[in-house]
């Protein structure tokens, strides 16, 4: 198992909350800045609402990494993350081998992925405290 590192913060009445959207949060009572958000420590599944790269302000890399097998949740070998060295674009990992790459964001989707399917919407943001 793999533990991240989380900041420490402490609250003062903290509330734990799961929102429409599926979204676990800790935050103060009263406020609707989270603490802590699920959504920032997701293993393999993306959800609507999830970004997929960096918060450049604090380094945080937001990715996907696969199960060891169909039956074991632990870590597998596949990590999809966001690369905002150069021009930004997904990869796909096997350890340290590039076995994919998206290529640049175009304005409509990733140069390297194809046509999305009509009910599928990507956005991408690049700036200088996030890059998703």
């Amino acid at each position: 198992m793999i533990f991240l590192p989380m900041p420490t913060v402490t609250l003062t009445n903290p509330v734990a909350q799961i929102l429409d959207d599926g979204n676990l949060v800790i935050r103060v009572a009263n406020s609707s800045e989270f603490a802590w958000q699920s959504f920032d420590y997701r293993t393999d599944t993306h959800l609507s609402g999830m970004k997929l790269g960096w918060d450049l302000r604090t380094g945080l890399n937001r990715n996907l990494t696969s199960w060891l097998s169909y039956d074991d949740p632990s870590p597998g070998r596949y990590v999809l993350s966001m690369d905002h060295e150069g021009i930004p674009q997904l990869i796909l990992w096997s350890g340290l081998a590039k076995m994919w790459r998206s290529g640049p964001w175009n304005g409509t989707t990733f140069s390297n992925v194809g046509e999305s399917p009509s009910d599928f919407c990507a956005n991408f943001v690049s700036n200088k405290d996030e890059v998703y």
